[in-house]
């Protein structure tokens, strides 16, 4: 009689942490135009994707302003 071994259940894949970026130009968003300034919740990966585009700003770089009119 041959003994079987019990298994674990599979591991579940872990979901990928979310965050909320602004954008500062328009884009399509799971199938949703959005505009500049808008707020959308995307991965690390999409969030990379979207700085690489430039439809989001990228922290690694400082901001630029126009200089102050005097």
């Amino acid at each position: 009689m041959s003994k079987t071994t019990p298994v674990a259940p599979a591991a579940k894949a872990e979901e990928p942490t979310t965050e909320k970026v602004k954008l500062i130009a328009n884009h399509t968003h799971r199938d949703k135009p959005c505009k500049a300034g808008d707020e959308i919740e995307v991965t690390e990966r999409e969030k990379a994707w979207l700085i690489r585009h430039e439809k989001v700003a990228d922290p690694a770089k400082p901001a630029t302003t126009a200089p102050a009119k005097e």
